[in-house]
């Protein structure tokens, strides 16, 4: 049994994750529980039935959020003793990683190891096992679709945003914690966006085009007055499986986007300089 027991960031990070030891799980015959997608777990109906986050699945019988938490720290608390007192063993092991620190889950010393110990208690960001992600993406889609309540906002939105046929672009400005994140490379004002949008909109003369514009800060009604756009629903969500249906993406290097571009196969563009002129061949679709 493999145990998730850390929180290495917000809903992108942690959708890549759990989908990662899922992939590992039905590849390897490994059962893995993800105590960590706890305040996640119920906008997805595929996971919410179960308190421990278990796959293969099954349903708790009691369900509750402060129980769900509750497994959480419960399983924090118990890696980070184990890592303390060094741990390893057939039994328990306990396992960390630094963030610059990668584990390779197909590799065969670490398939062996999480079907040889009873309880592996993995903490850190970069598990990953790319050839089997893809493998089994179709499941993984399936598996983490949110709710129908959600969903039937998002499908709302879109419709709105494809009234007139227009071909919609997706763009995610993410401000709040990327004031600071990697020093702030990746923090650009919305008035850079709106001269990125222009150039994308040059990308593709003589179409209908309409920008779906999501973010985590707020922005005024005028500053995209020169360009025909709508904004998200501002729920995490809704606006990131608003932004997995667009037709393109672009927004700062994030899971975010990735995660939406990985779901709904929509090209996109990670935005590394934000005084680049984007090409079409800059849009690529993410894999995992």
């Amino acid at each position: 049994m493999i145990v998730v027991c850390s929180k290495p960031g917000q809903l992108g990070n942690r959708l890549f994750i759990f989908a990662t030891f899922i992939a590992f799980s039905r590849e390897y015959n490994v059962r893995v529980m993800n105590v960590s997608f706890d305040e996640y777990a119920r906008y997805f109906p595929v996971l919410s039935n179960d308190v421990l986050g278990r796959y293969p699945q099954k349903k708790s019988s009691i369900k509750s959020g402060f129980l769900r938490h509750g497994s959480f720290v419960f399983f924090d608390f118990l890696s980070r003793l184990a890592s303390r007192l060094r741990l390893r063993n057939s039994l328990v092991t306990a396992e960390s990683l630094d963030w610059n620190e990668k584990v390779d889950l197909d590799s065969p010393g670490f398939i062996q190891k999480a079907r040889s110990i009873k309880l592996l208690l993995l903490r850190g960001w970069d598990y990953r096992c790319f050839q089997t992600f893809e493998k089994h993406a179709p499941y993984i889609r399936q598996a983490f679709t949110p709710d129908r309540h959600h969903m039937d906002r998002v499908h709302a939105l879109m419709k709105n945003a494809r009234g007139g046929g227009q071909k919609v672009i997706g763009i995610h400005i993410r401000h709040g914690d990327y004031k600071t994140f990697e020093g702030g490379a990746y923090y650009y004002g919305v008035e850079q966006y709106v001269e990125l949008m222009k150039r994308i909109h040059s990308l593709f003369p003589g179409e209908n085009i309409r920008f779906l514009v999501c973010s985590n800060s707020k922005f005024g009604e005028g500053d995209f007055n020169s360009l025909e756009y709508l904004p998200g629903t501002g729920h995490f969500v809704e606006d990131l499986y608003s932004l997995a249906q667009c037709d393109y993406l672009a927004g700062p290097p994030s899971t975010y986007t990735l995660w939406a571009s990985f779901y709904g196969q929509v090209p996109l563009y990670a935005v590394r300089d934000i005084n680049k002129v984007p090409a079409l061949t800059d849009f690529e679709i993410a894999k995992g």
